[in-house]
Parts: C-alpha cells; structure tokens; sequence
C-alpha cells in the first residue's frame, strides 16, 4: 500500500506576531488618514481664505474703484482653477473689463474735445462719464474736471452769444444765453443778455406776424415795411427776405428798373477762363437794375442840368436842350451813350439818385441765378444781340434779354461797372532809341475800373481784323471779321486811332486825280499818308517808304497804301469847284465824292500820349486786353475787362442800379 502523506495544518500566528499585525493596520491607517488629511484641510483652508478674496472684489465691484475688483478676481481665476468660484470671477472679471474699457473711451474723447477747445463737447463727454461710469477711476477723474470745464463752456458760449448780439442774430444770441445759464444760472451778465435778446427776437416775430398779416389783406406797401423793419432787428433772416422779395415783386418796380430777386447765384467759370476764375457760389440782397442802358437823350437831361462836359461826338451846333448846350443828334438819341469816362457815369448815376452797379450785381443780372453763360442761355449766337454796324437803339435785341428781363447785355455796348480793379500787367514796350528834348512831366496813376459784358465793336481776338468807314466797305463784308462804322473819327482819339483806310479826294491835274490816302498801321502806332495821281481804273492806293524809327538814320519800311477802292472816272474835272470823283470799292458798289479842301478834323490822330506815359501804356493794355478773346468769350457774362476810368472809349456806356 502507498504511503500515506503527512497532513499540513495552517500555521498559526503566535500572539506575538497578532499584536505587531494588528499594530501594522492601525499605523497604516493613521497613515492613510493623515494623508487625508494633509490633502483635504488645507484645500479647505484655501477655499475660505479665497472666498474672503472673492468678497473683497465683490465690494469694490459695488462701490468702486471696479479696477482693483479686476485685480481680485484675476488672483482668485488664478489660485482656484476649475472650482465654481473661479468661473463667476471670470465672468465678474470681461463684465468690469469692457465697464472701463467705455469709460477710458469716453474720458479719452473728452480730453481730446477739450484739448481742441471744444470746451461745451468736452463737457458733455465728462459729464457723460461721470454719470454712466461712476464706480471706476476714469469716472472719478472726469468728475473732477468738470468745474474748470464748465467755467471754460461758459466762456466760450458767452463770447459767441456776445459776438452773435453784435451781428443781430438775436435768436441765436438767445439759444446761447439760455444755454449758458442752463449750465450755470449764476454766471454773470447771462441773464441780461437772455433778456435783450427775447426782447429782440419778441419783436421780430410781431413784425413778422404783422408783415404776414399784411400780405393777407393784401397791403404790400405795409407788409414791405414790416418786413424791413424785421429786417433791421435781425439782418438776413430767411423768411423776412422772402417776404421782402415777396412784397418786392408785387409792388411795381421804378420806371425803366427790373427787380433782381436775392438768393445764391453762380459767379466765375472754370479754370480755363483766368479773367473769370474760379466758378463759385455767392448770395447778394435784392436789387433793382435798369432795364437798358442809359441813353443819350436820358444823358443830355443830366448833361443840361449840370453843365458837365457832353461826350465829344454829340453835335454841339444842334443843342437838344435849354440854350446853347450840346445834345445828341436825333438819330443817336435812343441809342446808349458812349465815350464818357467812369466818372461821368458815377457822376449820372448819382444825380438819378441811382448808382453803378458793382461787378457781382451786373453778373447777377446778366447769368441769372442759374449762372447761365449768356444773357440768353448757355450756347452764342451771334444774331441774338447787337454786335455790328455800331450802336443801336436800346433794347432793338428782345433776345438779348437776361432772366428779370434786363435788356443789350451780351451785346450794343460794354458798360462801366463799379468796382476798382488791380492795374493789368504791363505791356513791354518795343525798345526805342532815346529822343533828345525836355523831360516828361510825372502824370498821376491811372486809375482802372471793371468794364462788363461785349459790345458791338469788340475788338476780340479773330473779330475784327479791322474797323472801316462804312462807305469804303464790302457789302458782303464778314461781320466776324470787320467792324463797319460810319464815321469812327468822331468819336475822338481812341476811336480814330483804330481807322484802317481813308482818302480825300483833292484836286485834278492831268487827266489824273489827286487823292489823299491816309492808313493806321497798328504795329508801328501811327497814321502814314501820301498824296498820289490815281488815273481813272487804277487801285486807289500808294505806297511810302518811311523809317522804322525816330531818327533819320533809322532803318526803313516800305509800306502800302492800298484802300480797296478803285478810280472809276473823274467828272468836270475842269472846273475846280465842281470837280468829282466817282469810285468803286470792294463790293463793286460806285460812290461819288466831291473835291474837298483838306481840313484838320478830317485827318485821323493816333493818341496825344506822351511817349513812355501813363497814359500810353494804359492805352496800349486796354487795346491788348479788348483784341485777345474770340468773341464769344468776350460775349461771356462772366467776363470782365479793365479800363482806365477816365478812358472814353466808343463801345462803353453803362446803366444804373438801385436799391429797393
């Protein structure tokens, strides 16, 4: 049989061994526990420590300063991560963040308003971050400044409600002053001026309501009145000048005088226009202006009553008016008188009781206040007013008409305007040879003044090429390029100095007649003429060689003397005081003319200016300013040229303005 193996029993802990076990489980759960311990007091000790700092930034959080809340709740975000308090920090935290981001905004705007002296914006700024932003520093800072700043508001709103009572604006002298003690109701002499001026803007409006009352019934004379006394208390205002314009416009104007209503207007052109830049937009009050420009037979009237000087074209030996004073020939009575200076067109304005009128006016009424180019529109045409032939009676172009009706401003006669204008640069002058003799007397500045609108002469660049009696002219002569006059020597210097061609018929001498042809050479500013034999069928023509300077040695110039005629026949050329040519000129047409004896007034004069003078040299920059500009340009009612004032020149007159 196996044999049987020995039974094992459990070995057994001496009671030695059970008291160190059991000592082993109870050290080792000291041990556990005060691990327990050590991890789990003190997280509970922080806790209550931080909740202590969560309180602290909850207070600043209501009573300010909200920075130092930031501050605390960024130390607890930082020391509690992921606990509950530390999310309600974090959200407590972007809430103050962006409370004092605005007010840090709307301190700095303040600042900056007040740095640029808008003290009344600057206030508002800080007032408006003391109010909205109370519990942060910025806040506190804005309130502080508020005291200096509004003594600075209401300095300044002071001396604009002054500076506006000075003006008579009276309603916004009464919003300042109310505004200034709205701010502050003890600052000093603000309720005085609140006070004059409600009594100011109170009476304003009773005249208004009266004015208005007027209209109604209708009175326009009385609604007129009250208007202008409203307008006197408060110049300018809006409705009190369109109730003026209003009553102006339904009371008739004076005779012979075209209201110009007020408003804004367009004035100047472009840049490519310099004597009419820049185009811009100005207002002027109402005005009247007459409706033609004034006549001779309207300057006789003037001329009788104060003896003044009369133009030198009228015919002194057919006094018009009174004993012995000159007037106008009949056929120019209706026609605007010419060849007077400034000063004698200031002088009728003022014995009308009228004036001239200034340049911004006569644009006024010339472009209308659409700015328009011409009187009639915007597009030249040449037929739509008077531009050759010489002057004609007034107003003969109804298409040469200006909004309000004002009549001959694009054409008939340029017309003086009012205003003094800079001198016009200087023309070089040729170099001359020096002429021995006495020295020339100082003469006194030439005064220049503003001449508006075109005329029938022109003397624009390409029109004409020349001006012509009118008995020597083509028929079919191109009006752009020639002005026809029919006697251009009457009209005294200026105009005689412009004559291309003339001739005298002077005499018989085998088979052969004797003429004198005289023509204006403008590049040498003198007249040269010769006596020549004209058989009949020749050119009625000559020629000269002359020098080119003063003195004998100078170089010559050979220079024709044609005239465009030609020698037809001669009739009783036997008989000296009945000797006549007949002639043809460039048109064919035949003319006859008598023998004539040679008389001073018959010859063409070149201007009596001393060489070098004032007086040359400004009529030399007339001529040059007048011949440069194409003639619609000159047309312009924005144009402007300068004149000498006391210049008489054939193509300016004037008319007058008045105000209401």
């Amino acid at each position: 049989m196996p044999r049987d193996r020995p039974v094992v029993e459990p070995s057994s802990f001496s009671p030695e061994a059970r008291r160190w076990l059991k000592r082993g489980l109870i050290a080792g759960s000291a041990l556990f526990l005060l691990f327990l311990g050590l991890c789990l007091v003190p997280a509970r000790i922080r806790e209550a420590v931080y909740r202590k700092d969560m309180e602290r930034a909850d207070e600043y959080a209501r009573r300010g300063p909200v920075e130092f809340a930031i501050a605390g709740y960024q130390h607890v975000e930082a020391e509690c991560p992921g606990s509950s308090m530390a999310e309600r920090a974090s959200q407590e935290r972007n809430r103050l963040e962006a409370y004092v981001k605005a007010a840090g905004e709307t301190k700095h705007k303040a600042d900056a308003a007040f740095k640029n002296g808008e003290y009344e914006e600057a206030l508002k700024l800080y007032r408006s971050a003391a109010d909205r932003f109370p519990l942060s520093q910025r806040g506190a800072s804005a309130l502080d400044e508020i005291p200096g700043c509004l003594k600075l508001t209401c300095d300044q709103l002071n001396g604009r409600a002054s500076a506006a009572a000075s003006t008579k604006q009276w309603s916004r002298a009464k919003d300042l002053y109310g505004k200034i003690l709205a701010l502050d109701p003890n600052y000093a002499d603000a309720a005085k001026g609140l006070r004059t001026a409600s009594e100011e803007v109170k009476e304003f409006d009773r005249l208004m309501g009266e004015a208005a009352a007027a209209e109604k019934a209708p009175d326009w004379p009385k609604a007129r009145a009250d208007y202008e006394q409203a307008l006197r208390i408060i110049p300018n205002a809006p409705s009190a000048v369109e109730g003026r314009t209003r009553a102006l416009q339904n009371i008739p104007p004076p005779a012979g005088m075209a209201l110009i209503p007020p408003g804004e207007f367009a004035v100047g052109e472009d840049e490519s226009k310099p004597d009419a830049s820049p185009l811009r937009k100005l207002t002027t009050n109402s005005f009247y202006m007459d409706i033609t420009e004034v006549t001779n037979a309207q300057y006789a009237k003037f001329v009788e009553e104060t003896s003044r000087k009369p133009p030198p074209h009228w015919d002194a030996e057919k006094p018009a008016h009174g004993q012995g004073r000159p007037g106008p020939p009949a056929k120019i009575a209706d026609q605007p008188v010419v060849c007077i200076a400034w000063t004698d067109a200031a002088a009728y304005a003022a014995w009308a009781r009228k004036r001239l009128p200034t340049e911004m006016e006569w644009e006024r009424a010339a472009r209308g206040r659409d700015g328009r180019k011409y009187p009639w529109g915007d597009s030249f045409i040449g037929n739509e007013g008077v531009f050759v032939r010489g002057a004609a009676p007034v107003g003969q172009m109804p298409a040469d008409k200006s909004e309000e009706g004002c009549l001959d401003m694009g054409g008939n006669v340029s017309e003086w305007a009012a205003d003094q204008v800079p001198e016009p640069p200087a023309v070089p002058e040729r170099k001359r040879e020096p002429v021995p003799g006495p020295t020339q007397p100082v003469l006194p500045p030439v005064v220049w003044r503003a001449v508006r609108g075109a005329s029938w002469a022109g003397l624009e660049r390409d029109r004409p090429d020349r001006i012509v009696p009118e008995d020597l002219a083509n028929p079919g002569t191109n009006p752009t390029r020639a002005v026809l006059f029919h006697k251009p020597g009457l009209f005294g210097i200026e105009a005689g100095a412009f004559i291309e061609a003339a001739f005298f018929f002077r005499g018989v001498a085998n088979d052969s007649a004797v003429i004198e042809v005289y023509r204006w050479f403008p590049d040498l500013r003198k007249v040269i003429s010769g006596n020549v034999a004209i058989l009949p069928g020749q050119e009625i023509a000559g020629a000269r060689v002359i020098p080119s300077g003063p003195h004998p040695d100078s170089a010559t110039l050979a220079v024709s003397l044609g005239t465009g005629c030609r020698l037809v026949s001669i009739l009783d050329g036997g008989d000296p005081l009945k000797a006549r040519i007949v002639y043809a000129d460039a048109g064919g047409r035949q003319h006859t003319m008598m023998l004539s004896q040679r008389h001073e007034s018959d010859i063409p004069r070149t201007p009596h200016f001393a060489p070098n003078s004032d007086a040359a040299r400004a009529f030399d920059n007339i001529i040059r300013e007048l011949c440069w500009r194409p003639f619609a340009e000159t047309v312009r009612s924005a144009n402007r040229l300068c004149a000498p004032q006391e210049a008489r020149y054939i193509n300016v007159g004037f008319r007058c303005a008045k105000d209401p």
